[in-house]
């Protein structure tokens, strides 16, 4: 069993834009069964981990659009 490390950043290396938001990558057409298509990653994995800002800005933002496809998620926070 190993870990993985699946994340977007923009080129200047930040996941979020100025304003603390992912509109800059949820806006993108991406290829479901492409290089870079989550649900071929969400079926090889046990869990996920995300950060609870990530967490609480899908939810905030992408209510039942974008889901963890049943994939445990802890989500890791300093708080």
């Amino acid at each position: 069993m190993g870990t993985v490390y699946f994340t977007a950043s923009s080129l200047d290396g930040y996941i979020v834009d100025e304003a603390d938001s992912l509109d800059w990558l949820t806006s993108r057409a991406i290829d479901a069964d492409g290089p870079f298509g989550y649900e071929a990653f969400i079926e090889s994995v046990g869990a996920l981990v995300m950060g609870s800002a990530t967490y609480e800005w899908v939810v905030k933002n992408h209510p039942g659009d974008w889901t963890i496809m049943g994939a445990d998620a802890p989500a890791a926070d300093h708080r």
